[in-house]
């Protein structure tokens, strides 16, 4: 698979569903044999088994809209131990696994996969065109 944004998530955009700059976007770390992701069918966080799931998630902060692209501060997952990670899942968190839409699936960058040792892991977003993603 590649980066992708879920399907659902484009609809969101076009009906106002979802607002980058103003709400809880977070990054889960996801182990890949645990979870097979459907671009098409998945709506939702709870699509994202417990047990996939590696790590807290974290809040993106900072967040911004550069030329188009999403952006936000790089995030840091302290002391992190776990399953095998193979990709990071972004979602609107509502607070509700159940009603908290997916956005986007990163499984193509520098460092994924990666096996957590204990320590803390950094994730440095792309300070090119596309940063986090590109709609």
């Amino acid at each position: 698979m590649a980066n992708a944004l879920y399907a659902n998530y484009a609809g969101l955009l076009l009906s106002g569903g979802v607002n980058w700059s103003t709400d809880t976007v977070k990054a889960q770390l996801v182990n890949l044999g645990l979870y097979t992701p459907d671009i098409e069918a998945h709506q939702f966080f709870s699509s994202v088994p417990v047990g996939a799931r590696v790590g807290a998630a974290a809040t993106l902060s900072a967040k911004a809209l550069v030329n188009g692209s999403a952006d936000a501060s790089d995030l840091i997952y302290y002391s992190l131990s776990g399953l095998v990670v193979g990709a990071l899942v972004l979602y609107k968190d509502t607070g509700v696994e159940a009603t908290s839409p997916l956005m986007g699936i990163i499984d193509t960058a520098t460092g994924l996969p990666f096996t957590p040792n204990g320590g803390d892991l950094n994730v440095v977003w792309d300070s090119g065109i596309y940063r986090i993603f590109r709609p």
